[in-house]
């Protein structure tokens, strides 16, 4: 439990945020942090922890971005494609395992006729 403007904030287990109780109309600590430091954040929004260290709810850690920003630079990772071996960035969802439609073409006609 941790104590921020008088109000009490909770660790969720399922998401690793701190949350006010479950009862309340229910906050995010790190929101609650940056609104008090800049002010309203605009509508959808959100607050990024740059670490992506959901425990470091300093301030000079967090930013606000519009939400499609927000989605785009966490849900990427580098992956290796199966086909070329060649680096490319994927989204952390889903099985993508090529670089390309061309690679993954080449993979399945392979597959195909072997």
């Amino acid at each position: 439990m941790l104590e921020f403007a008088g109000q009490r904030y909770y660790r969720d287990k399922s998401t690793g945020y701190y949350k006010t109780a479950p009862r309340t109309d229910r906050q995010y600590l790190h929101r609650a942090i940056y609104s008090d430091t800049y002010g309203n954040i605009p509508h959808g929004w959100q607050v990024h922890h740059k670490d992506e260290n959901r425990d470091n709810n300093a301030i000079d850690n967090l930013v606000a971005m519009p939400m499609r920003e927000h989605v785009h630079r966490t849900h990427k990772v580098t992956a290796l494609c199966e086909e070329c071996g060649s680096e490319y960035s994927r989204r952390k969802i889903g099985t993508n395992r090529w670089c390309s439609t061309g690679c993954s073409t080449s993979w399945h006609n392979r597959q195909r006729y072997a």
